[in-house]
């Protein structure tokens, strides 16, 4: 130091001093800054990353420095948060802390889809988490396939006379078909044909019978085959008629129809 207070001929005592001074401010500034300063949280895991739409709506995250008064919101992944005027988000989910390194999210009803993840504190993002979680609609019920058969029934068709020409074995019926039953019935045979009615005799005055008008239907059994599915318990055909032992069944085919009444049935199971 010489007699104007410089060291080594260069610098002032006092300008030293403060020049040092200030450097230690500094460097306790930064060090009580790295001590007392809240680190950013981060989201490091979503768990269950897919959740149901008519499930459970809560989340699990695992990260570090979760805290307290946090906010959490979540958007269709790409989309943006949007506050209102009064700071209100639509898509806000319930920030729960159990620990710094973990945290409970309840999501409110939301649509099928992907969705990121934000935190805020005090209207400033502070961590966020792109592709977050999935939500997807709940499955479709499996619904098991009806037990379907094949039924030969022997029907006793009430045929008008004039229509008794017309039937014959191979015959289709126009009903629908169904992509289960897609068969139609068939008319697989004809069998005994007896008269429906008695003949009616025409009598004169003095008694006697001039002549006779036959009946104008007669009984046919024929064997129909239809394929059938089981509903609450009955066997049914895709044109909806209940296949069954002394109920009526219809047939129809672009030239004629008949009816009749089922007398016996025999059921092949597929």
């Amino acid at each position: 130091m010489d007699e104007r207070g410089r060291i080594f001929g260069r610098f002032n005592l006092v300008d030293s001093a403060v020049v040092l001074t200030a450097i230690l401010l500094a460097l306790v500034g930064v060090a009580t800054y790295r001590v007392f300063r809240t680190p950013p949280p981060e989201i490091a895991s979503v768990e269950p990353p897919v959740i149901g739409t008519n499930g459970d709506h809560r989340l699990a995250l695992g990260g570090h420095d979760f805290r307290p008064y946090l906010r959490a919101f979540f958007t269709p992944s790409g989309q943006a948060v949007s506050f209102s005027e009064l700071g209100i988000v639509a898509n806000e989910a319930t920030f729960l802390v159990e620990r710094p390194t973990l945290a409970e999210l309840k999501l409110p009803e939301i649509a099928p889809g992907k969705y990121d993840l934000y935190l805020y504190d005090e209207g400033r993002e502070v961590a966020r988490r792109l592709s977050a979680f999935t939500v997807i609609p709940p499955a479709a019920p499996i619904v098991a396939p009806p037990e379907t058969a094949v039924v030969d029934a022997t029907v006793r068709f009430d045929v008008d006379r004039e229509i008794l020409p017309m039937l014959k074995a191979g015959d289709a019926d126009v009903g629908p078909v169904s992509a289960i039953l897609s068969k139609p019935a068939t008319l697989m045979s004809l069998g005994r044909v007896s008269d429906a009615e008695r003949a009616v005799g025409l009598r004169l005055a003095d008694g006697k019978v001039t002549a006779f008008v036959e009946p104008a239907h007669q009984w046919v059994d024929a064997v129909v085959r239809v394929e059938v599915a089981k509903d609450h318990g009955a066997w049914v055909s895709a044109g909806g008629q209940q296949i069954r032992t002394s109920l009526g069944f219809r047939f129809a085919t672009s030239s004629y129809l008949v009816t009749g009444l089922i007398t016996r049935m025999t059921v092949h199971p597929r």
